[in-house]
């Protein structure tokens, strides 16, 4: 029976070669050659593969083994509204009351990020929590969970270069967006908090 410590470590083994642009669109994984460098055997590496192959990571393909998948313009923008639609939904559960009592937590989460530049990796790990945190205020699992999901796709998209290009600051103030949403109704979040993704298509992943 294989571990689940060590197949949740062959997962974040190859999630993060694919955040880090180690792999890249196209590439061929040798699961043999994954073991042999985590140290594991290849139950772990197969069960790990198995589950980026559901997520949209990796394609098995006939004769050429598993690969790491091409990503399209159109899937990128889906991905994009996902995020969005979850994020509003989100913020129409939390607006007003709720992420009162959590603005302790969610101010410090949005100083980091306004104080970053965009694009850069400290601006990525400060997205991620500021958006985590916020989503988290919701209390419902089942949106914390898809939100955790799509970010794994934003992150590699972002590893990929696939995503567009935006300014180099952000485009507002995310300590002026948690007290706008601490004032807010539940209606009034969903225009405020939304911000719509791009009719811009995203670029092509590099050679």
């Amino acid at each position: 029976m294989t571990s689940p410590l060590l197949s949740q470590q062959a997962y974040d083994a190859l999630y993060e070669s694919l955040v880090t642009n180690r792999l890249r669109p196209g590439d061929q994984i040798n699961r043999r050659q994954v073991a042999a460098d985590l140290g594991v055997g290849i139950g772990p590496v197969v069960e790990a593969m198995l589950q980026l192959e559901w997520e949209g990571f990796l394609e098995a393909q006939p004769r050429r083994g598993t690969t790491v998948k091409a990503v399209s313009a159109r899937q990128v923008l889906g991905w994009m509204h996902l995020r969005v639609a979850i994020e509003v939904q989100a913020a129409r559960i939390y607006a007003g009351p709720m992420i009162g009592k959590a603005e302790d937590k969610i101010l410090p989460l949005a100083q980091k990020l306004d104080a970053s530049a965009r694009g850069s990796d400290a601006s990525v790990r400060h997205e991620v929590a500021f958006h985590r945190g916020l989503v988290d205020v919701a209390d419902c699992p089942i949106l914390t969970r898809m939100f955790e999901h799509v970010m794994r796709h934003s992150l590699y998209y972002s590893a990929a270069r696939v995503l567009p290009k935006g300014p180099t600051r952000h485009p507002q103030s995310h300590v002026k967006l948690v007290r706008d949403l601490i004032q807010a109704t539940p209606e009034e979040a969903d225009p405020s908090f939304s911000r719509r993704p791009p009719t811009t298509r995203p670029r092509q992943p590099r050679p």
